[in-house]
């Protein structure tokens, strides 16, 4: 007699199935946005391994929060593997993550001092929004000048020309990742191999 078994319905296989593959991120749409243009600009550019984006629902209009649907990238997290790492493995890690560093620090603002998000509008980094979007700005002073705009609210006012004359208006500007940490990158503990980077919503040209 032969086996017969009964197929758990439709909407329980394709989850289950895409739980595997996918990897789906919902934030705020200004974030998700910032994410998308940077994953894109960034695959079009290097060889930087970067999870492919598949499906996206973003509106800067709609108040619920925006999501992001894109292939999973194998791997574990690299502060995670790399107490299991070999040395050789460790050594592979740290000369591939100079390489990718090194190409993404390679592409140049569309203009000398700009700062902010690769396709022009204002950068993201939750560290630094002041209670508003953070740039685009045309010069280093003028994001200088944002940075210590906060201090004009305090008692001490002398302290504004005192925090600003601290920042220096001479730097370099290069494309970052802006939020790199041992979270955000992927390894094949076995050899080293970085099978990704990601988390890129505060990516953009930064003052280096």
């Amino acid at each position: 007699m032969p086996t017969t078994f009964t197929l758990p319905p439709e909407n329980e296989i394709i989850p289950a199935v895409q739980a595997q593959l996918t990897f789906r991120k919902e934030a705020d749409s200004f974030r998700l946005r910032r994410e998308a243009e940077a994953m894109e600009y960034i695959r079009s550019r290097t060889p930087i391994p970067i999870p492919s984006i598949l499906d996206m629902h973003i509106d800067i209009n709609d108040d619920q929060p925006g999501w992001i649907l894109m292939e999973r990238i194998p791997g574990r997290q690299l502060d995670d593997a790399w107490p299991t790492m070999t040395e050789t493995a460790k050594a592979r890690c740290i000369s591939e993550l100079q390489s990718y560093l090194h190409q993404l620090h390679s592409l140049r603002p569309p203009g000398s001092g700009w700062i902010g998000s690769c396709s022009g509008g204002p950068a993201y980094d939750h560290r630094l929004d002041n209670m508003t979007t953070c740039g685009p700005f045309a010069t280093i002073p003028e994001f200088n000048d944002f940075l210590v705009a906060p201090v004009k609210n305090c008692p001490r006012q002398e302290w504004v020309a005192k925090y600003r004359n601290m920042l220096r208006d001479d730097y370099s500007i290069i494309f970052a990742h802006a939020d790199l940490s041992g979270e955000n990158i992927l390894v094949d503990p076995t050899n080293g191999c970085v099978t990704g980077i990601v988390d890129r919503e505060m990516a953009g040209f930064w003052p280096e």
